[in-house]
């Protein structure tokens, strides 16, 4: 029998990915911290659950699997209580400050981005729960929620409220609760204007979210081709598919971002004291090497002379 509340308590990254990876997912904790964060859960019956995260920085994504999974046909609004945050899913990116909310497809191709520590309130239910004329809400989904809006407060009121006292209601009455926080989150998403998606191909969406890592975290050495399929959970052949059709290839996509980086310290006076190898390590290349071929292919001289004709240009 399902335990009505649940608390999990996360010491480590490898805890973090664990977790994430209960949900169909993968999370990585920011890069060069420890991770601590705490989840916990109401059962509410009938499949709705609503979750409590308080946690440091994070990322969590879901690639668009094809196969089925329990999460199939689930709907998931996330409030912030506190921090920021974004979500990326149908090719629409949606930054989430403290007090707002978004909604989004627990099954489709997700991406949820924490730069700090964060305290949120998630409500997950199946989407047959939602009156007809809403169910089908792909086009409201990473859209942000009008928090000035009557209905807005009432729900978020209501989400935090039933968090903290669920624990002490009977099984009917957490069914009743969640069924009337499944009708307030409605409320609210009738107020978003439905937007297409910028691109209704599942692998235009999932290319998204892949180029969007590689611009997050360009500067981690670790980020490789085959790290960045394993972030995704998809093959490398899959990888290379995906970034042939946009003509390039995932090596070429992480050089050239930190080839842009590596400019524009170059370029920076601030930085004119920093040498060669150390800006090369700072944007994530492991050999100094690596940078001066490309700087050579690039521009036709190495980064030392690019960076001295670029301060006598701007003298």
């Amino acid at each position: 029998m399902t335990q009505p509340t649940t608390v999990l308590r996360m010491d480590s990254r490898e805890q973090l990915r664990l977790a994430a990876r209960a949900s169909y997912a993968s999370a990585a904790a920011a890069a060069g911290h420890s991770f601590r964060g705490e989840l916990v859960l109401q059962e509410l019956g009938g499949s709705v659950r609503l979750t409590r995260a308080n946690c440091d920085s994070l990322s969590i994504r879901r690639a668009d699997h094809r196969q089925d999974t329990p999460l199939d046909d689930l709907m998931r609004f996330c409030m912030h209580v506190r921090g920021e945050g974004s979500l990326l899913q149908h090719g629409r990116r949606t930054e989430v400050r403290s007090g707002e909310g978004v909604l989004y497809e627990a099954r489709r191709a997700w991406e949820l981005e924490f730069p700090s520590r964060f305290d949120s309130l998630t409500l997950q239910f199946p989407r047959s729960l939602m009156p007809r004329d809403l169910q089908n809400v792909t086009a409201r989904c990473a859209q942000p929620v009008d928090t000035t809006s009557t209905a807005a407060r009432l729900a978020a009121g209501f989400l935090g409220h039933l968090h903290s006292t669920a624990a002490g209601l009977t099984p009917r009455q957490r069914h009743d609760a969640g069924m009337a926080a499944v009708n307030l989150v409605a409320m609210m998403i009738r107020g978003i204007a439905p937007s297409p998606p910028a691109d209704d191909g599942s692998d235009a969406v999932l290319l998204r979210m892949v180029q969007c890592c590689v611009r997050r975290h360009f500067s981690d050495p670790a980020l490789t081709v085959v790290e960045l399929a394993r972030r995704h959970h998809i093959s490398l052949r899959r990888l290379y598919s995906l970034f042939e059709g946009a003509g390039t290839t995932p090596s070429a996509c992480i050089r050239k971002e930190r080839l842009r980086a590596a400019e524009a310290l170059l370029a920076d006076r601030r930085y004119r004291d920093r040498t060669v190898a150390h800006v090369a390590e700072s944007v994530g290349f492991a050999q100094v090497r690596t940078l001066e071929r490309l700087f050579l292919r690039e521009h036709g001289v190495p980064p030392g002379e690019w960076r001295r004709r670029h301060m006598l240009r701007d003298d």
